[in-house]
């Protein structure tokens, strides 16, 4: 990677959802991103492991506990995050539900359930 490109991540603020397992890929993604400079703000459902993850990353990560799929949950984030670093510049939506499901069982509101998280 050129000079320039590692240089596009730094000082920048990135969200990166469903980030709080070690062995995922949205913990792969804040710890690339950590690496090139970005602080990193994790968001999942599970708030102590979006924090251990933060931490994993070294200082000046945040981890945070939210429903991607709740707007007063996700405002309540938004707002802790302006509050801490001022902005954001990135955001990764990893989060992701899936419903095992036959298709002729889906129903609409099954449907609406992984969109409102993976949207």
């Amino acid at each position: 990677m050129s000079w320039s490109e590692n240089m596009l991540l730094k000082d920048k603020v990135a969200i990166i959802t469903g980030a709080a397992s070690a062995r995922g890929l949205g913990f792969a993604t804040a710890k690339l991103f950590s690496e090139n400079g970005a602080k990193v703000v994790i968001i999942d459902l599970n708030g102590e492991a979006s924090e251990a993850a933060a931490a994993a990353l070294g200082e000046g990560h945040l981890g945070l506990a939210a429903n991607v799929a709740d707007e007063v949950q996700v405002q309540a984030a938004i707002e802790q995050i302006i509050a801490k670093y001022g902005r954001v510049d990135v955001l990764v939506n990893n989060a992701g539900i899936t419903q095992p499901l036959k298709l002729m069982d889906i129903k609409r509101a099954n449907y609406d359930a992984v969109l409102d998280v993976s949207l």
